[in-house]
């Protein structure tokens, strides 16, 4: 009986935790897309991206991505993967705080 008990409460267990459904987590990382206002030329920007939360700090932090990139006249560039958070955005002398949503790509211009 005490056996029968034993192999009841481990089947009913192993039932239990298999039947168990994990919350589906959507997407956790986003894209910009960046629109820089030029007349019909060609430019090459550096651009900067921080944390929102690391500017607030009194310390030099080094920035969470950076680079140079050419822009035209309206055509975009893409900071790709990016946490979903808010983020400051500083390219070709202008600075902007921009947010990233998971899932999805959210457009800017400068």
């Amino acid at each position: 009986m005490r056996k029968t008990y034993r192999s009841l409460l481990l089947v009913s267990s192993l039932l239990i935790l298999l039947s168990c459904s994990k919350e589906d987590v959507g997407p956790q990382t986003g894209d910009l897309k960046i629109y820089i206002n030029v007349l019909d030329a060609t430019w090459t920007l550096y651009y900067e991206l921080y944390t929102e939360g690391s500017l607030a700090t009194r310390m030099v932090v080094s920035p969470l991505r950076e680079g140079e990139v050419t822009v035209r006249s309206s055509t975009p560039f893409y900071i790709r993967d990016l946490n979903a958070g808010n983020y400051i955005l500083s390219i070709g002398g202008s600075t902007r705080s921009v947010q990233v949503t998971g899932g999805r790509e959210r457009e800017y211009r400068f």
